[in-house]
């Protein structure tokens, strides 16, 4: 388990330091915006350069409140590894929730990931130690707390870059705590963003560490293939690899801004690694610690010849059909906020 010292316990900062820090939340210093908050680069005399996120006001039926609720809890109660973003400190006082974390300087994932000269910052050999690093971060939450995590949004969103491209996941307001891996898990609906979720979770409405496992898949395909989980075609980025799995190409679905410089044998194995954990039977899904043998070069299970079919009931209220999401991840997202994909009653 990873020790860290007892002064690296988060520590409750005064609003008016936050305030003169952000220079009264100035918004030159926004570097980050969603539906629920706003992140502002600041530097604290305590703690140096910070993210600053500021949540919304809280809204009447209190689910800013209790995403902030849920992130603060959830980061000061276990959680130190190299791997996940550092909480440094956090207010609340009146109707101010904030949370200061320490600055990525090199931002969000999708960001680097999706900006043109992505193939120059963006080379085989880091995007695989981007994608160990998530694992580990995984490994940790799944087995390595006191009590089990299952974060529930794993997304290239919330996915931070530091100086030397080194990965720490963040963003822990949809976390799920429990306090050991057999407690029983309750059906509720959905949440997290659409292009991720596990299709037994949409149905089941019950988070699992394979729901987790599910995720990474997508993001693994992702960073691979350079190609977002559902492209403006609506295009679904598993359905795709699949399909290029069952014409015997895997391979051409390596992300061409690379121009070719990787192993072709490491490139195939990072896209097989990113298929058996988007198994759509979650039971055929491996664990995140075989996950990140098999991207340091282990043995990838034998995968079907094509997409297997697999059979969901759903424990969902009858009018669940009704329920519809909204992708997120969009130009206006911030990888430190909640994300504003939910599911939610249409109008």
């Amino acid at each position: 388990m990873y020790r860290f010292e007892e002064t690296d316990v988060p520590k409750k900062l005064r609003l008016a330091d936050i305030r003169l820090a952000t220079k009264g939340f100035d918004p030159n210093r926004i570097i980050g915006q969603g539906a629920s908050s706003v992140v502002y680069e600041a530097h604290l005399p305590d703690c140096g350069n910070v993210a600053v996120k500021r949540f919304s006001k809280v809204n009447q039926n209190g689910l800013l409140g209790n995403q902030f609720a849920t992130e603060l809890a959830t980061m000061v109660g276990c959680l130190r590894h190299k791997n996940l973003v550092q909480l440094q400190g956090w207010c609340c006082e009146g109707n101010e929730l904030v949370l200061v974390y320490e600055y990525m300087s090199n931002g969000s994932l999708d960001k680097i990931l999706y900006k043109r000269s992505s193939n120059r910052l963006l080379t085989f050999e880091k995007r695989l130690n981007i994608l160990l690093g998530v694992s580990s971060a995984l490994v940790y939450l799944h087995e390595g707390c006191e009590r089990q995590i299952i974060h529930r949004d794993v997304k290239t969103c919330n996915i931070m870059l530091d100086a030397d491209f080194n990965a720490k996941l963040g963003d822990f307001g949809l976390a799920e705590v429990y306090e050991h891996s057999a407690q029983k898990r309750d059906a509720t609906l959905p949440a997290g963003t659409m292009g991720y979720l596990a299709p037994e979770y949409v149905y089941s409405g019950i988070p699992t560490v394979k729901t987790d496992v599910y995720s990474f898949g997508v993001v693994v395909l992702e960073v691979a293939s350079g190609q977002r989980p559902v492209n403006e075609d609506g295009v679904v980025v598993t359905d795709w690899m699949w399909d290029l799995w069952e014409k015997k190409i895997l391979i051409a679905a390596a992300d061409p801004r690379l121009m070719g410089r990787y192993d072709k044998v490491d490139m195939e194995r990072m896209l097989m690694a990113g298929l058996i954990c988007v198994h759509p039977n979650h039971q055929l899904r491996p664990t995140m610690k075989e996950a990140g043998r098999m991207l340091r070069g282990g043995m990838v299970p034998e995968l079907p010849v094509r997409k297997p079919l697999v059979m969901i009931q759903s424990v969902l209220p009858e009018r669940s059909s009704e329920m519809v999401a909204r992708l997120s991840c969009d130009e206006s997202d911030t990888p430190w906020s909640t994300p504003r994909t939910h599911f939610s009653k249409g109008n």
